[in-house]
C-alpha cells in the first residue's frame, strides 16, 4: 500500500467517525420524531459499491472502529454489524449493480433496518445475560419492527440524496480509481 492509498483509508476513517457522530447527534435531537437516517450506512454502502472486493474487509474493519468510537453499543455488536453490512453489500453487488441511485438506496435501507433489528436483539441478549434467572425480557416486536422500518425508509431517502456525495468525498476517489484524473494529468 502506498502513501496515497493510506491517506485515503485514513480519510475514510475520519469521514466514518464524523458520520457516526452526526448519526448520534441526530438521534438525540430527534428522539421523539424517530425518522433519523443512518448517514454511516449511506457512506458504507456508497463505498462498498465501488471498492475492489479484496478491500471490503478493511472497509468493514474501519467502519466498525468508527462506530465503536462513538456508539454506546458493545464493540462486538458494532463489529458484527459492520461485517454483516459489508457482507450483504458484497453479495448484493455480485447480483445487481449497486452503484446506481435506487439500488444503492434500497441496499442502504435494508442495511439500516437490519442493523436496528440486530442491535435490538443484541441488547436483549445482553440484558438477559445480566439477569440472575437468565430469562430474557420479552421484546416488543412491533416496536422494534416499527423503528426498523422508519430507520430504513429515512436512510433510503438519505441515500438517494447523499449517496453520490458520500461516494465522491474529497480524498476517497484514490481508493477505487487506478487511473489519473482526466483534468489534472495526462494518461500518457
Amino acid at each position: 500500500m502506498n502513501a496515497r492509498r493510506a491517506l485515503g483509508w485514513v480519510l475514510l476513517l475520519a469521514y466514518a467517525v464524523w458520520a457516526c457522530a452526526l448519526d448520534g447527534a441526530l438521534a438525540c435531537a430527534a428522539r421523539d420524531f424517530g425518522w433519523t437516517p443512518e448517514l454511516f450506512v449511506v457512506l458504507l454502502v456508497a463505498l462498498a459499491a465501488r471498492l475492489p472486493a479484496h478491500e471490503l474487509p478493511l472497509l468493514a474493519l474501519l467502519c466498525a472502529l468508527a462506530r465503536t468510537s462513538v456508539s454506546i453499543d458493545p464493540p462486538v455488536t458494532s463489529f458484527a454489524l459492520s461485517l454483516g453490512m459489508v457482507a450483504l453489500a458484497r453479495v448484493t453487488r455480485g447480483i445487481v449493480d449497486v452503484q446506481g441511485a435506487w439500488p444503492s438506496a434500497m441496499l442502504a435501507a435494508a442495511c439500516a433496518g437490519l442493523g436496528v433489528l440486530w442491535c435490538t436483539l443484541a441488547s436483549d441478549a445482553r440484558l438477559a445475560a445480566g439477569r440472575l434467572d437468565g430469562i430474557a425480557l420479552p421484546i416488543d416486536a412491533s416496536l422494534a419492527l416499527s423503528l426498523a422500518a422508519r430507520r430504513a425508509l429515512s436512510t433510503g431517502v438519505a441515500a438517494l440524496a447523499l449517496g453520490p456525495v458520500c461516494a465522491h468525498l474529497p480524498g476517497l476517489g484514490i481508493l477505487w480509481r487506478r487511473a489519473t484524473w482526466h483534468v489534472g494529468a495526462s494518461p500518457r
